[in-house]
Order: C-alpha cells, then structure tokens, then sequence
C-alpha cells in the first residue's frame, strides 16, 4: 500500500489567516468611515461659502440701497428674531435648487451634511466696521 500525504492548512494556520483578513477588513472599513466623514465635512464648508456669498451680497446689495448703517441695524433687527430670519433675507440670492437643501431654524441652518458632519451654520453679530460672517459650529 502507497502511503499519501495529504497537504492542509493546519487549525493555527486557518486561525492566522482569519485574523489576518478581520484585521484588514477593519482597516478598510475606518478608512471608508474616515472618508466619508470628511466628505461631509468639506461639503459642510461648500455649503458654508455659499451661505457667506449670499450674505455678503445681501449686505452689498443693501447697503447700497440703503446705507451701511441702516443696513447693519436691519441685519442686527434680523438677527434678534434667530437665524431663521436672517437666512430668509438673504436666501433670495440663493439659486432655488441650493435654496431647498437647507432648514433654517431659530438656532441656526442645517442640511443633510451638516448633519452628518455633526454642525450648524450660524450667522455672527456686527460688530462696528466688521461685517458679519457664517461660521460653523458643532451641534451641542
């Protein structure tokens, strides 16, 4: 009789190999949590830049119309009543599709990637000869 050997992973062989693939497995899925992640976050701060734009032409388009100081006591009479108010003064320039991703609140303005980013835009006070400016805070 012939005597065969038959060649297999052996039980530690078989248990380095899981390990191995769990441990990479682990890797790859924080690397897409990561990146996902940081998408939200850069397209919290596009969404950011387009909220500033709409207020500095706001502020422009006013202060033209009606004077600096006039403008600056509308905007702080705005402000007072929360962000909600300041956002509806300024959404007119806002392209309309950009317009419908946001929700204003008294507290500040939020979307999807906010949310998902963990922030709230908000819009600063006046104060003296510094414009206001939307700024990005993380949710309490």
């Amino acid at each position: 009789m012939a005597n065969y050997s038959i060649k297999a992973f052996t039980l530690v062989e078989l248990l380095v190999t899981i390990a191995i693939i769990s441990i990479l497995a682990s890797i790859a899925i924080t690397g897409i949590t990561n990146a996902s992640r940081d998408s939200n976050i850069r397209l919290a701060e596009q969404q950011q830049a387009v909220l500033q734009t709409a207020l500095t032409a706001w502020i422009v388009n006013s202060s033209n119309t009606n004077g600096i100081e006039a403008t600056r006591t509308n905007y702080l009479t705005l402000l007072q009543g929360g962000h909600a108010q300041v956002f509806q003064a300024i959404q007119i320039y806002l392209d309309p599709k950009i317009r419908n991703i946001f929700n204003a609140t008294s507290s500040g303005i939020t979307s999807t990637a906010l949310a998902s980013a963990g922030r709230i835009l908000t819009f600063t006070t006046w104060n003296g000869t510094d414009p206001p400016f939307v700024q990005q805070q993380n949710v309490p």
